[in-house]
C-alpha cells in the first residue's frame, strides 16, 4: 500500500529502520574497559555498512546530511550502501575478502552469520559509559531482544509497535449491523456473518467480503496468531525449535479458515490476491490483516476514496482463539533493525557515541526532520516538515539509515505541526500501537544463523514452503479433510523437516546456554 506523502510526516519515527551486523576477523577482541578509552582529538573515521533500500546514492558520503552527522559526533563516515536484493550474499563476500565494516545495519542481529561466527563485540561496558540517551529511551524489551548469555551484542533500532500486525474492522460497518468487537473466534464469526448477511455497505448487494487476505497465505497472521502461531517463523514445542507450519495449532487455524471459507466470510480469491487496496477502498471489505502503524494511513485513503460515507477502519486486539489460552496476535518483534559493531572497529566508542547523539533531542530532530532551513522551518514552538523536498533531495535515506533510539522521545511527535484531521489520523495510531503493545507472539530464531537446511530441502522453508501452501489449499478449499495436516506433518518431517528441527534446535541450545 502506497503511502500519502503527508501521512510519512507522522510515521517516520516507527518507520526508520536500523541494524547492525558484526565483521569476520578472526582475532579475538574484547570490548574495552572502559577507564582505557580515550576520546579522539580528530574525527574518527567509520566504515559502515548497510543497505542501500532500493535507494542508491553513489555520492552519499558528499552529502549534507552525512557532512552534519560527522561534525556533530566527530567522525569521518565512510557509508558503504549494498544492495538491498542480494544484502546478506554481498556482506558475505565483502567480509571474505577483508573488507570488514567497523558497523553494519542490518534487519536481524545475526547478518551473514557474523553473531554465531563470533566477530561481535560486546557492547555493555561501553553503553554504561559513553550511552547515557540510548540507556534512558531504549526500553527493557528491545535490551533484551539483543542481549545473548548476558551480554548486549547490537544497538537496537525500537519499534513503537513490537506486534506490528493486526486486525483492521470496518467500525462503521460493525454499527450498522450491530455488531460489537470480538473477544473470541466464536464472536469474530459471528461479526463475520453479520457483514455478509445485513448489507452494512448499502448498496442492496450480497457482495460484501467479510475478510480478505493475500496469495501464499500471506496477511492472515492474526488469524492464525488467535492460536498462538505465526506462518514463516519457529517456536519451541516439546523441547525442539518447530515450524510453525507444522505446530498443531496450524490445524486448528486452518480449519479455522476453512469455516470461514464454507461459511463465504472469506474473499473468494484469497489464493490469487496480489494486494487487498482496490476492494478495501471499493467498500466490499469489512475486515483484514495490516501493519498496525498503517491504519492513519488506510484511513486517509479509504476517506478519499469514499466521500460522503464516512467510512472508519479500526484496529482490534486479536481474539482469542476456541480452546487456546496462551498468548495472541502477530509476531512479536520489540526492533526493527540492529546496529552491530565488528572487531574491525579500533573506536568502538565512537560509534556508541555518535549513536547516543542521535537519541539526544538534537538528534532525534535532525533524524526526523533533517536540516533546519532546508527540509524543515519553525512557526514559534512548532515544527514544519516538508516530507516532499527531504524525499526530492534524497536526504531521507538518514531516516532508515539513523538513529530510532531516539523514537521513545517525543519531541517532534509532540511539537509536529498538524491540521485538525492530521491530528485525528495521528491519534488513531497512537491508540492501535498502543493496543499492539499488549499483544505478541515471540519467536525463537531471533538471533540464530540461517538455517542451513532449507538449502538442501527448499520445499520445506517455512519462509515460503510450497508442500505447505499446497495442504492448506487443498484442506480450505475442501479438496482434502483437515486430517491430511498429520500425513502432510509426516511427510515434511521426513524430507528434510526433522534435519531442519535438529539444526534450529542446536543452534537455539548454543545460542541461549548458560555460560
Amino acid at each position: 500500500m502506497k503511502r500519502s506523502r503527508k501521512t510519512v510526516t507522522l510515521l517516520c519515527a516507527t518507520a526508520v529502520l536500523l541494524t547492525s551486523a558484526c565483521s569476520n576477523g578472526t582475532a579475538q577482541i574484547q570490548s574495552p574497559a572502559p577507564g582505557n578509552i580515550a576520546t579522539p582529538a580528530t574525527p574518527v573515521k567509520i566504515t559502515y555498512a548497510l543497505s542501500d533500500y532500493a535507494k542508491p546514492l553513489p555520492d552519499i558520503n558528499d552529502q549534507p546530511f552525512v557532512k552534519h552527522i560527522n561534525q556533530k559526533a566527530n567522525v569521518s563516515l565512510d557509508m558503504q550502501l549494498i544492495a538491498s536484493a542480494s544484502f546478506d550474499q554481498n556482506l558475505r563476500l565483502k567480509i571474505a575478502s577483508g573488507e570488514i565494516p567497523d558497523l553494519i545495519q542490518a534487519s536481524g542481529l545475526n547478518p551473514a552469520g557474523v553473531l554465531t561466527g563470533n566477530q561481535t563485540i560486546p557492547l555493555d561496558d561501553l553503553i554504561n559509559k559513553y550511552g547515557p540517551n540510548l540507556k534512558k529511551f531504549i526500553p527493557k524489551d528491545s535490551w533484551d531482544d539483543v542481549t545473548i548469555n548476558g551480554k548486549i551484542m547490537g544497538i537496537p533500532s525500537v519499534l513503537l509497535s513490537p506486534s506490528n500486525n493486526i486486525l483492521y474492522i470496518r467500525k462503521d460497518w460493525m454499527e450498522k449491523v450491530g455488531g460489537k468487537i470480538p473477544q473470541t473466534s466464536d464472536e469474530l464469526l459471528d461479526l463475520l456473518r453479520l457483514f455478509r448477511d445485513k448489507d452494512p455497505n448499502g448498496n442492496g448487494k450480497q457482495d460484501e467480503i467479510a475478510f480478505t487476505m493475500r496469495s501464499n497465505f500471506t496477511w492472515w497472521y492474526n488469524i492464525a496468531g488467535m492460536w498462538g502461531i505465526g506462518q514463516s517463523n519457529y517456536h519451541v514445542l516439546n523441547g525442539e525449535v518447530t515450524p510453525d507450519i507444522i505446530n498443531p495449532n496450524m490445524k486448528t487455524a486452518l480449519g479455522f479458515l476453512k469455516t470461514m471459507y464454507d461459511e463465504k466470510l472469506l474473499d473468494s480469491e484469497f489464493l490469487t490476491n496480489a494486494t487487498t487496496d482496490k476492494k478495501v477502498y471499493a467498500d466490499v471489505v469489512g475486515s483484514f490483516v495490516h501493519l498496525t502503524d498503517s491504519i492513519e494511513n488506510w484511513n486517509d485513503a479509504i476517506t478519499k476514496a469514499l466521500p460522503g460515507k464516512k467510512p472508519e477502519l479500526i484496529a482490534i486486539p486479536t481474539p482469542k482463539g476456541k480452546g487456546y489460552n496462551g498468548p495472541v496476535g502477530g509476531i512479536k518483534k520489540p526492533n526493527d533493525k540492529y546496529y552491530v559493531i565488528t572487531k574491525a572497529a579500533k573506536n568502538p566508542e565512537a560509534i556508541i557515541k555518535m549513536l547516543d547523539w542521535f537519541a539526544t533531542d538534537e538528534g532525534v530532530i535532525f533524524h526526523r526532520l533533517g536540516l533546519e532551513g532546508d527540509t524543515y522551518t519553525k512557526e514559534g514552538d512548532k515544527f514544519v516538515y516538508d516530507d516532499a523536498k527531504d524525499k526530492t533531495n534524497k536526504s531521507d535515506l538518514r531516516i532508515l539509515a539513523f538513529g530510532s533510539q531516539g523514537t521513545m522521545n517525543p519531541i517532534v511527535d509532540n511539537n509536529l505541526k498538524r491540521t485538525p484531521d492530521q491530528q485525528r489520523l495521528y491519534n488513531m495510531r497512537v491508540s492501535a500501537m498502543e493496543m499492539s503493545r499488549k499483544e505478541g507472539l515471540l519467536k525463537a530464531e531471533q538471533g540464530l544463523p540461517e538455517a542451513q537446511t532449507v538449502k538442501k530441502f527448499p520445499d520445506i522453508n517455512p519462509g515460503n514452503s510450497p508442500m505447505y501452501q499446497e495442504i492448506a489449499a487443498k484442506i480450505v478449499l475442501g479438496k482434502l479433510p483437515l486430517d491430511a495436516f498429520d500425513d502432510y506433518v509426516k511427510k515434511y518431517r521426513q524430507q528434510g523437516g526433522d534435519e531442519l528441527i535438529k539444526e534450529m534446535t542446536e543452534a537455539y541450545n548454543n545460542l541461549h546456554a548458560k555460560k
